[in-house]
């Protein structure tokens, strides 16, 4: 199972336009699949200037809504999730 560990905005200047976008090697990653969740380092965002800002959250979250139209005017570049281990019953 995941949870919600929150959300990551567009770099953005001091009016509030989005100064980078989100990184190529992101677009059309698989979500929640072994692999996918971010490590320390890893590209998030390709500045205009050509820059790449990269990654410096907690390791091993899982980008999802990647890049999504829908979260576009709520400031979001994408949503984080956390694996949470689901305990088994006992018999």
């Amino acid at each position: 199972a995941f949870g919600g560990a929150g959300a990551v905005d567009y770099p953005r200047d001091e009016r509030r336009r989005p100064t980078g976008f989100v990184h190529p090697s992101l677009q059309g990653r698989a979500e929640l699949e072994e692999g996918s969740a971010l490590r320390t380092g890893d590209p998030l965002f390709l500045m205009m200037d050509g820059s790449v800002v990269p990654y410096t959250g907690e390791d091993g979250l899982f980008p999802v809504f990647i890049n999504e139209a829908a979260y576009y005017e709520q400031e979001k570049a994408m949503v984080l999730c956390r694996r949470r281990p689901i305990p088994a019953e006992p018999n």
